[in-house]
């Protein structure tokens, strides 16, 4: 007879890093099981998932899940990529966004425990992995949304050179923030679930840094975060391809009811206070918060500890 637990499972999309590596984590234990979906109608690059597939998969499986770990990128757009490519209108997202209510609908014991990125903005001029003008103008897209930040906030700027980068993006910024509102918006309507239908939410943050567009959308989704008093079941923090194993171990953590203790050791001094390339904050506070979102504490002084996280910070 089969008494194990079933985490449903929606990746990021179809990499190893995000379909496979889950699977590491419980691949010992013998209390929990995880469903996903076919990996071949998880899309690839910049072709989307199939979203009708996604959403039978989840309503098919929600009744016999006790925890779903949900990508919001793979459920609303069809993948990380997508995100950044869609023309989806905001009608449309609010109707796949209605999946998680209906989930819970079909289990109203289901903990979901989701993960939805703030759209990243490249410091450089490459469509690999971004629509097909940021090839040409990407790295402009950047400055200028480094450039408007600063002056919002009173810091010297070049006008001469903004100039410059409108019209080298023009005809093709309109698109790039038209998207970034839109996603933003429905960053903002996942929040809003966070207590009802949804247990815990990651809001990660790829590619990002001190200045530009990516900063000022991160802080107005964790000042409405704030305003509607929720900043214990949601995390924001530099990231990405980890965040569905991290809210996987978090989920098991908080069914067997446990809380480990982490010691931080870093190889140097000044290693805390360093922000790394991408990213918009001291390494430290990272840590911190991404060891509190897999479901673990900080160790009080003195405790014997459960685990030493050894840190390099060279």
């Amino acid at each position: 007879m089969n008494n194990k637990k079933n985490i449903l499972m929606i990746p990021l999309d179809e990499r190893p890093c995000n379909y496979l590596f889950p699977y590491k984590l419980l691949e010992d234990n013998p209390e929990y099981s995880l469903i996903v979906p076919e990996r071949e109608r998880l899309g690839k690059m910049k072709t989307p998932a199939d979203h009708e597939y996604i959403k039978s998969f989840l309503l098919d499986n929600a009744s016999k899940a006790n925890i779903a770990v949900i990508s919001m990128d793979m459920l609303l757009y069809g993948g990380l990529l997508y995100g950044r490519l869609h023309h989806f209108s905001l009608e449309e997202l609010c109707a796949r966004l209605d999946v998680l209510r209906m989930m819970k609908e079909r289990n109203p014991v289901l903990k979901i425990y989701a993960f939805q990125l703030i759209m990243r903005c490249p410091q450089y001029s490459s469509s690999e992995e971004e629509p097909d003008y940021y090839g040409d103008c990407g790295r402009e897209i950047f400055l200028l949304g480094e450039a408007y930040h600063k002056r919002k906030l009173g810091l010297p700027v070049d006008e001469k050179l903004i100039a410059e980068y409108e019209k080298k993006t023009a005809g093709k910024l309109e698109d790039y923030l038209t998207r970034r509102k839109l996603n933003t918006d429905m960053n903002l309507r996942t929040v809003d679930l966070v207590g009802d239908v949804i247990d815990y939410l990651v809001i990660p943050q790829d590619d990002s840094s001190l200045y530009g567009f990516i900063k000022e959308d991160q802080q107005r989704i964790y000042s409405h975060v704030q305003n509607i008093k929720k900043e214990h079941l949601v995390q924001s923090y530099p990231g990405a391809d980890e965040v569905g194993m991290t809210l996987v171990c978090r989920a098991v953590l908080k069914d067997y009811g446990v809380c480990p203790s982490v010691e931080i050791f870093y190889n140097t001094e000044g290693v805390p206070q360093m922000v790394p390339k991408y990213e918009d904050r001291e390494l430290g506070k990272s840590l911190l918060s991404q060891i509190a979102a897999a479901g673990c504490r900080i160790a009080d002084k003195g405790e014997a500890t459960d685990f030493i996280l050894a840190v390099n910070g060279a």
